[in-house]
Formats: C-alpha cells, sequence, structure tokens
C-alpha cells in the first residue's frame, strides 16, 4: 500500500506553538487597573454641606490621592476603592465608607456613619 503524504503534518507544531505563545501573552483583567474608569477620578472641592469644615479630594487613577482640608494640618495621602456605588477612603488614621453619586456634574458622597451629605464640584 503506498503513503499518501499530505501538508498538515508539519504545520501542527508552530500552530500549537502559536497558539501557546497568544495565551501566555493575553493580560489578565484582574492585572488591569479598574480605576481608569471611575467617573469620581480627578479633583473635586466641596460646595455644600452645613457644618463640615471646607475640603477637598482628589482622586488619581492608580487608587491613590490627596485629602485636603482647611483644618491647619493641609494635605493628607489617600487610597481609595470603589464597589458599585460605594467609596472607602483610607486615610494614615481612619477609614471613611460612603455610597456616592454624581449627578448634574457634582459628586454627592452620603457618611456611612451618618452625617450630613457633602457635595462637590469639579476642580
Amino acid at each position: 500500500m503506498k503513503k499518501i503524504l499530505t501538508t498538515k503534518r508539519p504545520f501542527t507544531f508552530p500552530a500549537l506553538l502559536l497558539i501557546l505563545t497568544l495565551i501566555g501573552l493575553t493580560s489578565c483583567a484582574a492585572d488591569d487597573p479598574y480605576y481608569d474608569y471611575s467617573p469620581i477620578v480627578g479633583g473635586w472641592y466641596l460646595v455644600d454641606s452645613p457644618g463640615v469644615i471646607y475640603n477637598e479630594f482628589e482622586f488619581y487613577s492608580d487608587g491613590s490621592g490627596l485629602y485636603y482640608a482647611d483644618d491647619g494640618y493641609g494635605s493628607e495621602y489617600i487610597e481609595w476603592v470603589t464597589y458599585g456605588n460605594q467609596l472607602t477612603v483610607y486615610l494614615a488614621s481612619e477609614t471613611w465608607d460612603f455610597d456616592w453619586a454624581i449627578r448634574g456634574g457634582y459628586l454627592y458622597l452620603y457618611p456611612y456613619a451618618g452625617g450630613p451629605t457633602m457635595v462637590y464640584a469639579p476642580m
């Protein structure tokens, strides 16, 4: 019986190698910073909140930022994370939790611990 030669066999190894290389080079979604897509990224200054000292937030796209309050202490480094409409801000000595919303271009922060709603305008 005569053997029939095919050209399919020589391409098997290179095709397999290409597939494995592409899989290895594909990034995982968990590695991508989700902060880049958050609408709170940027600077915000307090415009309305009775009884609250004037303050500002600067949320950077890497999950870090600055908090400034007009209380004599100046700016403080923060880290932040959002889960849906929940915002957690980590300061050196405490953690603040809020529900948040953006309406009409303003950022509304609703503190979990009670207190007035804080309204911020973009810088």
